[in-house]
């Protein structure tokens, strides 16, 4: 059956489910709860992702200045540019070149030799686009300055983007803007700077590039692609209400663009086909349900054989069951999924909806239809190789039989989904139906005096799932039916689960050991040292081992005990480094290391420590990416580490590298002592690599309000000293 019989059967369908009375069908709101916990489909999951069309801009004779408009080899290059092939213009002005050498219009046409180029190569089936990536390249170098310098820097980050050269794309698009900010492409080069951060998978920094372009340049091309990027990442974070501002706010400056999606004009053209689905489905997941409706059923009309249309077909149905319209709807989707020549996805999906549907408001009878509604959906989903469909149907079709309840067949159903889709949406609602299926079944087999069968199923998924279980009155049971078997150990064990439940939480963890911090700082080191071993012994397998270690280093370190104290803190760092987070709560602790290793006569080690604290905010845009803690605190102790690494150094009288670290303290830190004590330290530097006059230089910046300021008049005392070194030719200072 062809997809426009289909249409036209499904109009008949239509005409006759608006003529019936819709009523509204009573929903399980238990059941409703139910399906809610599950990540469903959405289109976006199934459908291709739309692309925006980021196209050259090629020059015109709008960028010629009056005079050069007047030059008579205008007419030469008018004519050569009517030619019809790109290639032969791309040769002609070669050749032009060549002739003209002294033509004003010499520098306008090499950059337009590099357009031609770049036209023919796109029309080649076997483009080789780093012919005019070069030819661009080589002519921006022949003219820095040349007011075509910034669309030139256009074309070459676009051919970049399809070499899928990202960091390159970034870097031409920065300097594209570093050297003319108010460049009239600027709003392209923000928009390629997104486009190569969300072609690389960098989200959040695509994110932010398309809202700048949006909100900078509203009234821009660009702003309407950037939109539509911005709503797609925004959908794709599952933030469809954003997404739906994003396409709503066209309106101000584009609402010829918001009509198109709208399908209000030009409703046959193919062009956007894609950002309209994704348009509807955004209306329809913020519960704009009228509106998706009538976008999901025009573009169906419209677009019968299109890849995609049976699955809008039952978009639209389920825009029916959202308006409380369920006999329209299980109509629909009985209809598209009983009729040949379906794609066997949109029959998958069909299933589950009409199951949904059942589940939610059917008969008994209906619901009866369930298990082979889900297991069809099962086969058509896998053999569309939809790995999310195809778990989908298994973990609907396990808290089918939970309600009914089947507690076996429940199982069945989740240890399937556990060994088929381990990592699929959704395998951790499985794992938590998985616990409440065996704590149920623990339950049944208690009541009914099994105690074999009861502590049975709990041994045997102890290893997998035991942790999980929450339930105190199943594991009460279970000590029970151990105690009732005689398993004096295992009843204990099991009771010392229920008393250490809570244990199980890492917020639990953290706020004792926090308790244990307090202790330490109060100098309760005894009771601290106790509580690290209890806690120790509760928790050997914590993840919040490295606040652990840590502890131990701070009370070793209250002791005195250097050695102990270094051990426990490089353990704790080792552990922390395996997530970021995690180092980020202990940061200060590589001060700590380099003040011990200083006082442990390891300059070395103290100055590596020192450099690894400077190194976690060494780039600020990462700081705000990653949304790392900085405080007053951080930002005095990275002051004080830069000071120490170069006093280190000075100490060791390593002189060459500790003015490079001086140098770096006085151009980096302008506040007090620091900044007079590095320029006073930078003096002493000189004078120790027998710089005389570098070292006057150092000293005499060397200056303060306070007149009994330490360095200014050390300095002052050093710059007299080495002047009358000078004058009467002695050495005062080796």
């Amino acid at each position: 059956m062809s997809v426009r019989v289909l249409q036209a059967m499904l109009f008949v369908w239509l005409l006759f489910l608006n003529a019936m009375q819709l009523w509204a069908v009573q929903v399980d709101e238990r059941r409703l709860r139910m399906l809610s916990e599950i990540k469903e489909v959405n289109l976006g999951d199934i459908i291709d992702r739309p692309e925006i069309e980021l196209r050259p801009i090629y020059g015109t004779e709008e960028e010629l200045s009056s005079v050069l408009k007047a030059e008579e080899d205008l007419k030469v290059i008018r004519d050569i540019r009517k030619m019809e092939s790109a290639s032969q213009i791309y040769l002609k002005l070669v050749e032009f070149q060549k002739k003209r050498s002294g033509s004003p219009l010499r520098e306008w046409v090499e950059f337009l030799k590099a357009d031609y180029l770049l036209q023919a190569q796109l029309l080649n089936d076997q483009r080789a686009l780093n012919l005019p990536l070069e030819e661009y390249e080589l002519t921006i170098r022949s003219y820095p300055q040349s007011e075509f310098v910034s669309r030139a820097l256009y074309q070459v980050a676009l051919i970049k983007l399809e070499l899928h050269l990202y960091q390159e794309v970034e870097e031409t698009a920065v300097r594209a803007l570093e050297e003319s900010p108010n460049n009239r492409y600027a709003s392209e080069f923000y928009l390629l700077k997104g486009e190569q951060a969300f072609r690389n998978q960098q989200f959040v920094k695509a994110l932010a590039e398309f809202s700048y372009v949006v909100k900078k340049y509203a009234r821009s091309r660009a702003a309407t692609d950037a939109a539509f990027r911005r709503a797609y990442i925004l959908f794709r974070e599952a933030k469809y209400s954003d997404a739906l501002d994003t396409y709503r706010n066209l309106e101000r400056y584009h609402s010829d663009v918001l009509n198109f999606l709208k399908m209000l004009t030009e409703a046959g053209s193919t062009e956007k086909f894609l950002d309209r689905i994704y348009y509807a489905e955004t209306l329809y997941l913020t519960g704009n349900h009228a509106e998706a409706s009538q976008v999901f059923q025009n573009l169906a009309n419209l677009f019968p054989e299109h890849r995609w249309t049976p699955l809008l077909w039952i978009r639209f149905a389920d825009t029916f069951f959202a308006r409380d319209k369920a006999e329209a709807a299980i109509h629909l989707y009985d209809f598209i999924r009983t009729k040949p020549g379906i794609d066997p996805l949109a029959q998958a999906l069909a299933n589950l909806r009409l199951a949904d549907s059942f589940f939610l408001t059917g008969s008994p009878i209906d619901l009866a239809m369930n298990p082979s509604l889900y297991d069809g959906a099962y086969k058509l989903a896998k053999l569309s190789k939809n790995e999310h469909l195809t778990a989908l149907a298994i973990i609907k079709k396990a808290i089918y039989y939970f309600d009914l309840p089947s507690f076996p067949r429940a199982k069945s159903a989740l240890e399937h989904f556990k060994e088929e889709f381990s990592e699929a949406p959704n395998h951790e609602l499985a794992a938590k139906y998985f616990v409440r299926v065996l704590e149920l079944e623990i339950l049944d087999y208690y009541e009914a005096g099994d105690y074999l069968a009861a502590l049975t199923t709990y041994l045997v998924h102890e290893k997998d799932v035991s942790l999980e279980f929450k339930d105190i009155r199943v594991l009460l049971k279970l000590s029970e039916a151990a105690r009732g078997l005689s398993l004096l150990e295992k009843a204990v064990e099991i009771l010392n689960r229920v008393i250490y439940i809570e244990s199980n939480s890492d917020a639990r963890q953290e706020a004792l050991l926090k308790l244990v911090e307090i202790l330490i700082e109060e100098g309760e080191l005894k009771k601290a040292s106790e509580r690290l071993r209890r806690f120790s012994f509760a928790y050997p397998k914590t993840t919040q081992r490295y606040l652990y270690e840590k502890l131990w280093g701070d009370l070793y370190f209250q002791l005195k005990n250097q050695r102990r104290s270094i051990d426990h803190y490089e353990s704790a760092l080792e552990l922390a480094e395996l997530k970021l987070q995690n180092l980020m709560s202990i940061r200060h602790v590589l001060i700590r290391l380099g003040e011990l290793y200083a006082e442990t006569k390891l300059p070395l080690k103290a100055i590596d420590y020192y450099e690894k604290f400077i190194a976690l905010y060494k780039d600020e845009g990462e700081i705000k990416l990653k949304e790392l803690p900085f405080t007053e605190k951080d930002r005095y102790l990275t002051k004080v580490a830069r000071y120490r690494v170069a006093d280190t150094l000075f100490e060791m009288k390593d002189y060459v590298r500790a003015l490079q670290a001086y140098q770096r303290v006085s151009e980096s830190i302008d506040e007090e002592p620091f900044y007079s004590h590095a320029l006073y330290r930078l003096g002493e530097c000189y004078l120790s690599l027998n710089d005389r006059p570098s070292a006057i230089e150092a000293f005499k910046l060397v200056k303060s309000d306070d007149v009994n300021s330490p360095w200014m008049r050390a300095a002052q005392s050093y710059i007299q000293s080495v002047e009358m070194e000078v004058k009467n030719g002695i050495r005062i200072f080796n």
